[in-house]
Order: structure tokens, then C-alpha cells, then sequence
């Protein structure tokens, strides 16, 4: 039985650093593109302002 408590432990420990990643991953890619529109923006408004 204490076998089984080790893998899901184990187990629970690799899905929360799946989950993690993922976010990370999604958190990276979400200001990524904040950055992009704001670039985009920027660039916008100097040409309305030309």
C-alpha cells in the first residue's frame, strides 16, 4: 500500500508541473501578444499623428 501513496504522489507531483508549464506557457504567450498590439498601437498612433 505505501507503494501506491508514492506513485500518486509521484503522479500528483508530474501534473502540477504539467500545469504549471502550461500556464507559463499561456501566460508567455498572452503577453506576447499584449506587447505585439501595443507596438501595433504605438506605431498607429505616430502615423495619425504625421
Amino acid at each position: 500500500m505505501s507503494g501506491d501513496n508514492g506513485n500518486s504522489m509521484e503522479n500528483k507531483s508530474t501534473q502540477e508541473l504539467e500545469f504549471q508549464s502550461f500556464v507559463r506557457q499561456q501566460l508567455e504567450l498572452l503577453f506576447a501578444q499584449q506587447t505585439e498590439m501595443r507596438t501595433e498601437m504605438h506605431e498607429r498612433f505616430l502615423q495619425l499623428s504625421r
